[in-house]
């Protein structure tokens, strides 16, 4: 997806970019961008 991670981060009902980072790399184990790119390789 070409969203910003602040949309998704607004989006998915979190009002900080930096905390949506942080609890997605504690629930996935990587940042979202690491994710992003994973997913298009």
């Amino acid at each position: 997806s070409e969203i910003s991670c602040t949309d998704i981060a607004y989006e998915t009902g979190f009002g900080d970019q930096s905390y949506f980072i942080k609890q997605f790399k504690k629930w996935m184990g990587i940042t979202p961008a690491k994710y992003r790119k994973s997913c298009r390789a």
